[in-house]
């Protein structure tokens, strides 16, 4: 366990997480693309100094906004993971990142949009909670080979793309409308799973 906080850095910590509340209630009320930083620091009531020193610009806002929550449920989904077959485990997992997604379609849709070629320091956070979500899934794979549920040679690496693939599309599908229909689009990612990642499942004896 590491020292006690000091005061100092527990009010850093306190206005780093009010500056994020802030800003996402106001991408929430306004949209994304109309929230400016000014805007923000008026609201959450301190400088526009202060908001740079602690998110270099907006999309890294964007990111945190979105990051320590969507960490939680991810964790959440892994820590419920049911003790069934990988079709089961993954769209169990699906299902909770797609419910939170769609609790505010119109702020995910800008969350989507910033993160298909961010760069930088914001970048390389997703790029590092995509690596762990993707090994953690790799874990469920590696799992169902040893339960016979896919073939001794299948490429753990390849069925990852496929399945990262099929989870982009159906998310980007979902987050589109004004409502993300989670049922419908895990549907449709089962379907997915059956056609391109499963079939050996079912074929090889």
């Amino acid at each position: 366990m590491g020292p006690p906080a000091t005061r100092r850095q527990q009010q850093k910590k306190e206005t780093r997480r009010l500056i994020l509340d802030t800003a996402y209630a106001l991408f929430e009320e306004q949209g994304y693309e109309k929230t400016t930083t000014r805007q923000l620091a008026t609201r959450a009531g301190v400088a526009t100094g202060t908001v740079f020193q602690h998110f270099p610009d907006k999309a890294s806002l964007l990111v945190a906004a979105f990051e320590d929550d969507l960490d939680a449920v991810v964790e959440r989904a892994f820590e419920s993971l049911p003790e069934a077959d990988l079709r089961t485990q993954l769209l169990h997992l699906v299902r909770e990142i797609f419910g939170f997604y769609a609790r505010s379609p119109a702020l995910s849709r800008s969350l989507l949009k910033e993160i298909l070629f961010l760069e930088g320091e914001p970048g390389d956070t997703l790029a590092g909670l995509m690596a762990s979500f993707l090994g953690r899934v790799a874990g469920l794979f590696q799992g169902a080979i040893e339960r016979g549920e896919l073939p001794a040679g299948t490429d753990i690496g390849q069925a990852l793309m496929a399945f990262l693939s099929f989870y982009t599309m159906c998310l980007i599908g979902g987050a589109r409308g004004p409502v993300f229909h989670v049922d419908i689009w895990v549907e449709m990612l089962g379907r997915l799973l059956d056609d391109f990642i499963l079939t050996e499942r079912r074929t090889t004896p």
